[in-house]
């Protein structure tokens, strides 16, 4: 293949501690076209991605040091190597070793040894797009490893930032020591104010009639001092054998104030002096200002370790607040306990008064808030109910913000002129949003009611490192919540498998008892028919002939309802109106007379779609709802509401009683095949079942709703078909 131009070689990133597999992965590509930077560990091979910005990053993970999990985690930081492409290539062969490189943030992943051949063309593959992504399924798990390596790392850094700590400690101890030596010349620990005490106890001891010294380092200090005019001074070289002369001249110098080279600012000093001292002067200067330079130096000096100092302390404390963070976002999954936990911790750890957490809605139509930390009573109620749509022109844009969004002086800021934002009385305010996986998911809201709050890059950093645990927290949160709810549909799948599983059987046992039972039941009812038909009206045994026939005619009942539960009919669907199946099948209740004693109420929607149904089923299934429902109030009387309406893309029956209610303890059974509360003369305990099969089929359900003692709902839910055209229904039970 012809050589690329040097200007388009496409540069890649090869961080790798192993010299000759470096050798090797550069032979391989350089071949092939490309430019190849190594580095040989973690913080190179960062100095290296930042200065080279390349293409695409070769990361292995076991690196001294600083390890490819954090590496990774580094890299991705940045802005600018936010979207380049990092591969894992590593000789782990541990199990979920890929898993826990592509959540570690890797993009791809890529096993040693490399295969010569294939190596330029997985690299080239990774260079055109190509991500390697894990399972949802299984992210949760490595994310908790992933959280658990993090946390040790964490604990690591805290131990060294103390080790530091007593380090500065005990430094700053020692020049403590060193200055108390000295009080006389840096009593005085600042700069400025060591100056000062000290220039004019200098200025006494050697006559000077002004003393001034400027600072370059620390810049902008100047501390100057004059001798008092009523008394002209002079020389300390002005000795008592020096009479005192009109020829004594006011002289100044300009000396330079260093330390071991590097300077610090200069001292300027006039004198009046005699004739020929100016030399031997000068010389007691140039001592005086080397003296003077050399306790600036260690005034800057000991500053400058104080205020490292608290800055490594500041920096302790946040890490504390970190590790804490993590532990109790950690120790629970329940969504709104972890906010309440980090909104509670921010608020601590910035010295603000009080905060709050919000979330975006399923549809991502609106912010709601979630929890808040020390919110005013008064102002409680309003929070409460208030949400913020995502696309009000005041908010939008912070959908789009990666970082935070402060101010100091937030009652003059209009980013902050919200209606909700007006109802805290705020000083200063900080937005920290809430971003997982390049997208907000929420944020959390800190303000200070009583003073104006001056940021630190410090305490900002933090607010976002607690954002992001509650982001981590959070999703795993969600993929918590998912699992139960995957383990809720297993337990309903099985369930109804188990169920299934029962009808099968009780149906093909239904069948046998149907088959064995039938002929002779057909013989018994026909002989009582034909004797009942053949006795004379006053044979004294006529009743009991009768009740032969009667219960023989239950029986054959039972055994018709036995094969509809067990036997598959053909399945014959139809473009129907269902309020005239309704009809039709109260007409046939009517004739039979069971309505005679009971209010019927008949409210059908108007309107309404066609349903595809096997109307004779359809009707098996509201003859046995109404049946039941008339039944319930035979003795006491009652009313029988049959009514139709559209519920979203379903038609809905419900048949409501004002009968006896189901009892809670049977609301769970009723379902069941030969579960009945009737008595054993009076129900197979089967039209429930067969009703549920039947609705099932057409792809319906049945909701019941019932309360004891004043009656019971049952609500048939059938697929519409809007626009379709309606048949002519079939007049068959």
């Amino acid at each position: 293949m012809p050589a690329r131009p040097a200007d388009q070689k496409v540069k890649i990133l090869y961080i790798e501690d192993n010299r000759e597999n470096r050798m090797l992965v550069r032979a391989v590509l350089e071949a092939a076209g490309y430019l190849i930077v190594d580095a040989e560990d973690g913080l190179s091979g960062i100095e290296a991605a930042i200065r080279e910005e390349p293409a695409l990053i070769l990361l292995d993970i076991n690196l001294p040091g600083v390890d490819g999990y954090e590496i990774v985690a580094i890299l991705k930081s940045f802005p600018n190597l936010a979207s380049t492409p990092v591969i894992a290539v590593t000789a782990y062969a541990m199990q979920g070793d890929r898993q826990r490189t592509l959540v570690a943030g890797c993009d791809g992943y890529i096993q040693k040894p490399i295969d010569v051949d294939a190596f330029p063309r997985q690299v080239a593959e990774f260079l055109g797009g190509k991500r390697e992504r894990v399972e949802s399924h299984d992210e949760g798990v490595y994310l908790r490893e992933l959280n658990q390596r993090l946390v040790y790392r964490l604990l690591n850094q805290v131990e060294e930032l103390k080790r530091l700590n007593q380090h500065f400690v005990r430094r700053a101890s020692q020049l403590e020591d060193l200055h108390r030596s000295m009080e006389d010349i840096t009593a005085e620990l600042g700069v400025a104010g060591m100056l000062e005490k000290l220039l004019g106890g200098i200025a006494r001891a050697i006559g000077s009639t002004s003393l001034t010294v400027e600072l370059s380092e620390p810049p902008g200090v100047q501390v100057s001092v004059r001798q008092d005019g009523g008394a002209q001074p002079r020389s300390v070289l002005a000795g008592s054998g020096v009479p005192s002369s009109d020829d004594w001249t006011e002289v100044e110098w300009r000396l330079p104030l260093t330390v071991r080279g590097r300077p610090l600012g200069v001292m300027i000093a006039r004198h009046v002096l005699p004739p020929g001292a100016k030399a031997d002067e000068e010389q007691l200067l140039k001592i005086v200002a080397d003296q003077v330079a050399i306790a600036v130096e260690n005034a800057r000096l000991y500053a400058g370790v104080m205020r490292l100092h608290e800055e490594t302390q500041e920096r302790l404390r946040h890490t504390e607040t970190l590790l804490a963070v993590s532990q109790d976002a950690s120790a629970t999954l329940e969504l709104n306990e972890i906010l309440r936990r980090t909104t509670r911790a921010m608020v601590r750890a910035l010295g603000a008064d009080t905060g709050g957490a919000w979330l975006q809605s399923e549809d991502g139509s609106r912010f709601v808030p979630i929890v808040g930390y020390h919110v005013p009573k008064e102002l409680l109620g309003a929070l409460e109910s208030a949400s913020i749509k995502s696309l009000d022109p005041h908010v939008s844009d912070w959908r789009r913000v990666e970082g935070p969004v402060y101010s100091v002086n937030s009652q003059q800021d209009p980013r902050f002129q919200h209606p909700i934002a007006r109802l805290v009385p705020h000083k200063s305010v900080l937005i920290q949003p809430m971003r997982w996986k390049g997208e907000s998911i929420g944020g959390f809201a800190i303000a200070w009611l009583r003073e104006h709050h001056q940021f630190t890059t410090d305490e900002l950093r933090l607010a976002e490192a607690i954002a992001l645990q509650a982001a981590v927290a959070s999703e795993n949160s969600r993929l918590y919540e998912a699992e139960k709810q995957q383990v809720a549909e297993l337990k309903r799948t099985q369930a109804q498998l188990i169920q299934s599983t029962k009808l099968a059987a009780i149906g093909e046992l239904a069948a046998n008892i149907a088959h064995e039972i039938n002929n002779p039941l057909t013989s018994v009812l026909g002989f009582a028919s034909y004797l009942f038909e053949q006795v004379p009206a006053d044979w004294p045994w006529r009743e009991e002939l009768n009740l032969i026939g009667e219960e023989a005619g239950r029986a054959r009942d039972i055994v018709r309802d036995l094969l509809h539960f067990s036997r598959q009919r053909e399945f014959i669907p139809q473009i129907t109106d269902l309020n005239t199946v309704l009809e039709q099948t109260l007409a046939m209740v009517k004739r039979q007379g069971a309505l005679e004693a009971i209010a019927l109420r008949e409210d059908y929607g108007s309107g309404l779609a066609p349903v595809e149904v096997d109307v004779p089923r359809i009707k098996q299934v509201f003859l046995n709802l109404i049946n039941n429902a008339v039944y319930v109030m035979r003795d006491t009387g009652g009313s029988l509401t049959i009514r139709s309406s559209a519920s979203g893309d379903m038609v809905q029956v419900e048949v409501i009683d004002t009968g006896t209610g189901i009892a809670p303890e049977h609301m769970h059974r009723i379902f069941e095949p030969f579960f009945t509360t009737k008595p054993e003369v009076s129900g197979t305990g089967l039209g429930l079942s067969v009703s549920l099969g039947i609705v099932e089929s057409h792809g319906g359900v049945i909701e019941v709703q019932s309360e004891p003692g004043k009656g019971s709902t049952f609500t048939v839910k059938l697929p519409a078909k809007p626009g379709a055209t309606i048949e002519e229904p079939d007049s068959e039970l």
